[in-house]
């Protein structure tokens, strides 16, 4: 193991004091307090020193912590005197997860929010894979991501040799323990690589109208997220419901015409304070004309390019927290095509990413990832920074 269990604890302990020392409202210096004292009194539990952990958490209940430790008013005991197990219930076994504010414990083990790019499948919005956790009630998280997907697919006539550049910048805000709401705006530009220009065909036919592609906003993204915590034990559950509003005229092929709405089930598992996983599975629906191709109504011999399929979409991911204050990760994601009448694109999309997690500063942290996709439509690389800030 990169680092001892205990000590992690103890310094995250020493961190929050110092927190506590910039506070000026009482309320929020307690709440530091009260979980250093309980993360000390774990770490002297753990250790087998029952007296000083007895102690500890009677300076965490003092200060407010009001999660399972000594029975408040318990008689005091002799020095050396083994407390009682109906006295001292600390449950050692269950992995120690307090939450009095949001802190790096929580972002250490999150999966890296990706877009989950491919060859014209980024069209579509598609959620990134997330854990099934919320922030506590009354918290704000920002957010700003910027990726980097180059993509070459040649077949036949058809070329879609692009880079495509994304900007995103998000907001949530949690107004109840188990709800968090939020927003996001992509902006984005795509890039022909070389001289070379998009040319996509269909039974013969140039489907791409012609003209310039401008970068711009591309989209608007609403999300909601529920979760129920440690509903058994280390395992958690929630549900993910997003829709993408376009913004982005489709001629620059930045965003479908469609209003895209996606829901999914999310599954997290805490191993230990260093492992844990996640895992969603969900779809996606696209409402009206995606407008981004010549069909029928162009060229009767085409197809109807711009109906787009229901897609199915599933991505699973572990963390490992190496070090205090950093933790690294693995990812795949999937989803099924929704251009089923386009055969350049129709089909699935898989890409596998490696990423990893640091703190910056109290409530600041960076995230960095790179991933490749598979397939034809798969990406040739994915390079994605991303800065996390909460209040």
């Amino acid at each position: 193991m990169a680092f001892s269990v205990q000590d992690g604890k103890r310094l995250e302990a020493d961190r929050l004091e110092q927190l506590a020392a910039q506070e000026s409202q009482e309320l929020a210096r307690n709440r530091y307090l009260a979980e250093a004292w309980a993360l000390r009194s774990e770490a002297f539990m753990n250790e087998g020193n029952t007296p000083a952990a007895r102690d500890a958490w009677k300076k965490a209940w003092a200060y407010g912590w009001t999660k399972a430790g000594p029975t408040p008013g318990a008689p005091q005991r002799g020095e050396g005197e083994t407390p009682q197990e109906e006295d001292f219930p600390l449950e050692i076994s269950k992995p120690f997860k307090p939450r009095p504010k949001t802190t790096w414990e929580r972002f250490a083990v999150q999966p890296f929010r990706s877009t989950r790019n491919a060859a014209g499948h980024g069209l579509v919005h598609l959620p990134s894979l997330e854990d099934a956790a919320t922030y506590p009630a009354d918290t704000w998280h920002a957010e700003a991501t910027l990726d980097f997907t180059p993509v070459s697919l040649s077949e036949g006539q058809s070329n879609w040799e692009v880079t495509r550049l994304e900007a995103i910048f998000g907001v949530d805000y949690a107004p109840l323990d188990f709800l968090q709401v939020g927003m996001k705006i992509v902006t984005a530009e795509l890039r022909a690589r070389g001289n070379s220009a998009l040319v996509l065909f269909e039974n013969n036919n140039q489907i791409i109208p012609t003209g310039s592609r401008t970068p711009g906003v591309a989209s608007i993204l609403l999300r909601g997220k529920v979760a129920w915590e440690d509903l058994f034990p280390g395992v958690s559950l929630g549900g993910l419901a997003e829709i993408k509003i376009p913004v982005a005229d489709q001629e620059n092929y930045l965003s479908s015409g469609t209003i895209d709405f996606a829901l999914a089930g999310l599954l997290s598992a805490q191993f230990s304070e260093e492992w844990a996983a996640h895992v969603n599975l969900g779809f996606v629906m696209p409402f009206g004309d995606a407008g981004l191709f010549l069909d029928s109504g162009n060229t009767p011999a085409l197809p109807a390019t711009n109906d787009l399929a229901t897609v199915i979409s599933f991505a699973a991911g572990a963390i490992w927290r190496v070090l205090p204050r950093f933790s690294a990760g693995a990812q795949l994601e999937y989803n099924s095509s929704p251009f089923q009448n386009v055969s350049v694109f129709d089909e699935p999309g898989t890409m596998f990413l490696l990423f990893g997690r640091g703190e910056m500063d109290h409530y600041a942290f960076f995230s960095f990832a790179l991933g490749t996709g598979f397939g034809d439509v798969g990406a040739d690389l994915y390079f994605s920074l991303a800065f996390d800030f909460t209040l």
